[in-house]
């Protein structure tokens, strides 16, 4: 059985339902369904093993006897993907959302017609992205960013230095403390230590340790104790402390204080970097990679909003909208709910979330839908070492190897979504290069 002869032989009607929508009546003559019926036939004899008949040698009769509706329905499977196969070549399909067989399944000495609904990728008139003009703010003077980046590795790397003074933000304290909370013989070891510690440290910053530490503690000297009510929120990270008001009495024992590196030489010796000079060098080159990155991602936003504005409004495949959609509501509720309150606030503004789910999601539709048509139009794609550089990239990011991170990104279902990032990063580039682009 030919492939191309059964193509050649499948008949299609379009007929338009809706935008970016059509129904396709599909034909196949008799002659081609009964090759494919007698095709799968002898597929299913190579592989079933019958009593009394060698393994391959069993009587196409038995088979089509024993294996009816195995055969019936391969043979639908076979024909109705061949036909999906020559729609694809005819029209720029993006979904087969249903394929209707009016109940009757192909025969194998008649012909056999069937119905499926698709659809196809949006028509718009394409802008012109050749010679754009766009304007990015400039950057920040890569020599303020030396100073403020040098100013904040020395806040990094600076020593604990023990104080006797007052206790201030940020401060670490050395402490004892003990609390009227009882936990359960059974409670983890954090929940217990959550109730009594005869030596531990506390940050005063946040978030806090328990909740009003901060306020009760600065301001304490090594040696005093403050007593204080700590008020637990419904949604604490202990869920035996959750929602209780437990009291504490805490000794500080020891304060000590973050004290900046003021040596730059000092700080060159912490970074592990042979000298000044070479520090200042790196921290150069850094900081103008970065100011050139910030000013080529502006740029890219500000061509694909010029883009979009340019291409307008058009319709979209619906199932593909609605596929989104649901994406972007997921992500929606990912960043809302944290607690039990926002699950019931999340669903009372549920219709207001599945609106901004869809209004952002028809955005990053027509994005894609403009971008591939560029692509297309420049012959732009994404290589096979390009998208390995990436996963590289994304496995020394993340800390994993390489094959696992395509194991994760495959069970996702992300592969697409990640071509579908390299490509666009291309084409805005490719668009931004040929841009007329000032600073202001």
């Amino acid at each position: 059985m030919s492939a191309d002869s059964l193509k050649d032989s499948i008949q299609i009607e379009f007929k338009e339902t809706a935008p970016c929508a059509q129904e396709a009546s599909v034909k196949i003559p008799a002659t081609e369904v009964e090759k494919t019926f007698n095709n799968i036939v002898k597929e299913i004899s190579r592989e079933v093993q019958i009593q009394g008949f060698r393994k391959g040698k069993v009587p196409p009769a038995l088979i089509k006897a024993r294996f009816t509706q195995n055969i019936i329905e391969d043979t639908a499977k076979h024909l109705q993907n061949a036909a999906i196969e020559k729609i694809q070549t005819q029209l720029d399909l993006v979904a087969v959302t249903a394929v209707d067989d009016g109940k009757v399944m192909p025969a194998a000495d008649k012909e056999y017609t069937f119905k499926a609904a698709i659809e196809t990728a949006p028509k718009f008139e394409l802008p012109d992205y050749k010679a754009l003009s766009i304007e990015v703010a400039k950057g920040e003077d890569a020599e303020k960013q030396i100073a403020e980046r040098l100013a904040s590795l020395k806040d990094i790397y600076a020593d604990d230095v023990k104080v006797e003074t007052e206790s201030l933000a940020g401060d670490m304290l050395k402490v004892s403390y003990e609390s009227d909370f009882q936990p359960a013989e059974d409670a983890s070891p954090s929940l217990k230590r959550m109730a009594k510690a005869d030596e531990a440290w506390i940050w005063l910053h946040e978030p806090e340790y328990v909740p009003g530490a901060n306020a009760a503690l600065t301001g304490v000297k090594a040696g005093e104790t403050r007593e204080f009510t700590s008020e637990f929120p419904a949604d604490w990270r202990e869920q035996g402390l959750a929602g209780k008001k437990v009291k504490y009495t805490v000794k500080v024992n020891e304060v000590q204080r973050k004290q900046p590196v003021e040596d730059e030489a000092k700080l060159a010796e912490k970074l592990h970097v042979e000298s000044v000079e070479k520090l200042h060098e790196d921290l150069k080159k850094s900081i103008e990679f970065k100011i050139e990155n910030d000013r080529k991602n502006a740029a890219r936003e500000k061509v694909l909003d010029l883009l979009l504005g340019k291409a307008g409004a058009f319709e979209l495949p619906k199932s593909i909208v609605e596929g989104e959609t649901e994406r972007e509501f997921t992500k929606l509720a990912n960043q809302l709910v944290r607690s039990e309150e926002d699950v019931e606030k999340f669903k009372a503004e549920k219709e207001k979330h599945l609106e901004t789910a869809k209004a952002e999601a028809e955005k990053n539709l027509r994005r894609f839908f403009v971008i591939r048509k560029i692509a297309e139009t420049e012959k732009i794609e994404v290589s096979k070492n390009e998208f390995d550089a990436q996963i590289k990239s994304m496995s020394s990011y993340f800390g994993y190897k390489e094959k696992d991170v395509i194991k994760a990104i495959r069970r996702n279902g992300a592969i697409g979504e990640i071509h579908a990032d390299l490509l666009t990063g291309k084409v805005l580039d490719f668009i931004v290069d040929k841009a007329d682009i000032k600073e202001v």
